[in-house]
């Protein structure tokens, strides 16, 4: 489910990466707070609550791979989401 808008700073841990997807730009896992964060072409930040690390590792396979990133953010990470009723909100940068 979509919560409000927060201002906060972005994750920045050892986990970054910048991606070549047609979706995002980079993304970063916090494994103890299991967030994950999508910066998007759009350049709004994401975060994602509750992410387990297979997620993750889906995501990083992917962006190893240089290819089906962006389909998977679009297609099923976005399904899952709704599915399962995840909780994100959008970063808003301080």
């Amino acid at each position: 489910m979509k919560l409000k808008d927060k201002y906060g700073k972005r994750l920045h841990t050892k986990n970054f990466r910048s991606v070549t997807s047609q979706a995002a730009t980079s993304i970063d896992y916090h494994p103890k707070e299991k967030i994950i964060e999508i910066e998007f072409k759009t350049k709004k930040f994401y975060h994602y609550l509750n992410m387990n690390k297979e997620v993750w590792d889906k995501f990083l396979n992917l962006a190893n791979k240089g290819k089906g990133l962006g389909t998977y953010i679009n297609q099923d990470f976005k399904d899952m989401i709704e599915r399962e009723n995840y909780n994100y909100y959008e970063l808003i940068s301080i």
